[in-house]
């Protein structure tokens, strides 16, 4: 989740949930943690699908690290590469 929805999460709970009772709360992120989970279903069944399907071996996972990477980048991350432990 990159900052920005972080920040209006949090700003959802802070001007919404006090006005809700607690069942009312759980209720309603219930509903919105199954609707944010629907958008992105598809998209992590087809990375699952293209990782599994690309295999690589331990330690060597070069092409997998750029897709996470990248997606990370996408959601306006500072992504870090090439680190050796």
């Amino acid at each position: 989740m990159n900052n920005r929805r972080w920040f209006y999460s949090g700003l959802w709970l802070l001007v919404f949930a006090p006005s809700l009772t607690p069942t009312a709360r759980a209720s309603s992120l219930e509903a919105d943690i199954d609707q944010r989970a629907t958008q992105v279903e598809r998209k992590v069944i087809a990375w699952r699908r293209d990782i599994h399907q690309n295999p690589e071996l331990g330690n060597r996972e070069t092409r997998t690290a750029k897709l996470v990477a990248d997606h990370l980048r996408s959601l306006g991350m500072e992504v870090q590469t090439g680190v050796v432990f």
